[in-house]
């Protein structure tokens, strides 16, 4: 085996591996029934007024009156009498600015958290999604808390939620073990992807024509896997730059649809070939136009996200179309385009789910149809994929086998004459060049007298020699039933090698037992830049044939050839 096919199965072997760790803990987590220490408590009781009067929905503060980006919407709220040493007050804050005081009975105010400053450069208006937590002291019970909640955008993305009084490590452990699950599916799909990506670089040093679908699949699974990943928020709690995350969540969803209609192309086929450019025109310009403006402080990312949901939603109705012709159309010949086209009509579906959640609610997780419909969809394509890909290695092997015949000598591995004839008539007239030429003597003999296996183990000897001596300055070619040449694409010193050769020749007869005498015929020629290749190949087999008369005169078979 190939150095590099092993080194690619430790590769595919190590991504198994990894893949197959990701999944035992959350089958472990659900197989042992694990609940973390729950020493906490949901905090949802806040209101519009110090007096605790007016109810606020802190989830939906789009409903306000006045609500915009930029305005100030105050939520109240006490805390319980009883708090323990160690405690904190935790909530999520998105796509919004937030300071925390407390009010005391006098009507002074206490700071407990500033309002964050924004990057708008490079982050744009909001710092994305951030936990918060607030720690408090035995004596904070009962205070009264004030949060200035302020929207960066006027859309429904703004919010704080999943307010919780209790122990720090506790609140945070929960927030975790409830992301993980997702967390999880996120990363099999991005390593499922991965290993599509391995695969389609394996097979293709084996089959050079190989089609990119398993590579665009592959690309598609981990751009999608890494949005969906942000989505989960579960890499807010390792220390990631929220206002970077966020920014990347809205860039690489302006990437997900190319990849895929990529893929798609060769399922689409001819009759609607012009939806793969409309599809890849405008996905383009949805991430550049959208980086622009970013960059250009007109819009954000997360303002420009209507462009995008535009381009998504032009990519699914191209998905919906072409897979409709493919089912109702077009004769669907295998099982696996079944499931493709019917997986394509699930995604697109779910992507427009969570886009018309995400319009409409704004809060949650933004993924959750498409993260489920992905992983089902990858999956199954990846299957679909890896099936048409193992046929066309077949084809490629058939294929291979068939090239090598045509221009690789069966018995010696060389080149044969065809491949020499193409090496001679591709030279450069520009470049130096050594021409040795080889005959054996008594092969005919040989032949006639100890049989043809005895003339092609004669044959094998010679070539190994010749090989040995000489592959390392160039490529070997049998021209003949008795005849090798090497052309070396460089200057030779040919006295050297003629010199070496023959004592390597010696010394195979000397410790290999053959009942033929093993004797060959050498030749040699230097084409220096301008020479007549032909006239150089000519004087080297000139050399060639006065050798072979001088080693019959000292030959004990002086009638073979």
């Amino acid at each position: 085996m190939k150095r590099y096919n092993i080194v690619s199965v430790l590769v595919v072997f190590y991504i198994i591996a990894v893949v197959f760790t990701v999944i035992m803990f959350p089958v472990s987590t659900v197989m042992n029934n694990y609940k973390p220490d729950k020493n906490f408590e949901d905090f949802n009781s806040w209101y519009l007024d110090p007096e605790l009067i007016i109810p606020a929905d802190t989830e939906n503060p789009s409903e306000i009156e006045g609500y915009e980006r930029g305005c100030n919407i105050y939520y109240y709220a006490r805390l319980p009498e009883k708090i323990e040493k160690g405690s904190a007050l935790s909530f999520k804050m998105k796509n919004s600015l937030t300071e925390v005081y407390f009010i005391e009975p006098d009507g002074s105010r206490e700071l407990i958290r500033e309002r964050d400053t924004v990057n708008t450069k490079l982050f744009g208006q909001s710092v994305g999604t951030l936990w918060i937590n607030l720690p408090l002291d035995s004596g904070d019970g009962g205070r009264l808390v004030e949060i200035v909640f302020s929207p960066c955008y006027n859309d429904t993305s703004c919010y704080l939620g999943e307010f919780r009084i209790g122990k720090a490590s506790d609140i945070v452990t929960s927030a975790v073990s409830e992301r993980y699950i997702s967390a999880a599916t996120c990363v099999l799909m991005f390593f499922c992807g991965v290993l599509l990506l391995v695969v389609h670089f394996i097979i293709k040093r084996i089959v050079t024509d190989l089609n990119n679908e398993m590579l665009f699949l592959g690309m598609f699974s981990c751009v999608t896997a890494g949005w969906a990943l942000i989505e989960t928020k579960f890499l807010n709690f390792l220390e990631f730059d929220t206002g970077a995350l966020h920014n990347m969540s809205c860039m690489l969803l302006t990437l997900i649809i190319l990849p895929l209609f990529l893929f798609y192309q060769r399922d689409i086929g001819k009759k609607n070939g012009f939806i793969i450019p409309a599809v890849c025109i405008v996905s383009t310009l949805d991430f550049v136009v959208c980086t622009i403006l970013h960059f250009t402080g007109i819009l954000d990312f997360h303002d420009s996200l209507t462009i995008t949901h535009i381009s998504i939603g032009f990519g699914c109705v191209c998905l919906v179309y072409t897979t409709y012709v493919r089912l109702f159309k077009h004769k669907i010949r295998y099982k696996t385009d079944l499931v493709s086209a019917v997986g394509m009509l699930v995604i697109a579906a779910f992507a427009g789910i969570d886009i018309l959640r995400y319009r409409l609610a704004g809060t949650g997780d933004s993924a959750l149809f498409t993260r489920i419909g992905l992983l089902i969809y990858i999956v199954s394509l990846g299957i679909c994929s890896l099936s048409y890909t193992a046929e066309m290695v077949k084809k490629g092997t058939k294929a291979e086998i068939i090239s090598r015949l045509a221009y690789e000598d069966v018995l010696t591995g060389m080149g044969n004459r065809t491949a020499y004839n193409e090496h001679v008539a591709a030279l450069n007239s520009s470049s130096d060049y050594t021409f040795f030429m080889f005959d054996i003597n008594n092969l005919k003999y040989v032949n006639d007298n100890m049989g043809h296996q005895m003339g092609d183990e004669m044959i094998m000897a010679a070539s190994e020699v010749i090989g040995e001596v000489f592959r390392p300055l160039g490529r070997c070619y049998r021209i003949g039933g008795d005849e090798f040449v090497c052309i070396s694409e460089a200057a030779r010193d040919t006295e050297e090698y003629k010199e070496l050769f023959y004592s390597r020749l010696k010394e195979y007869s000397r410790t290999h037992e053959h009942e033929f005498p093993l004797m060959v015929a050498m030749g040699s020629g230097v084409c220096r830049k301008g020479d007549n290749v032909s006239d150089v190949i000519d004087i080297a087999d000139q050399n060639m044939y006065d050798c072979k008369a001088e080693l019959k005169k000292n030959s004990p078979i002086v009638n073979g050839r």
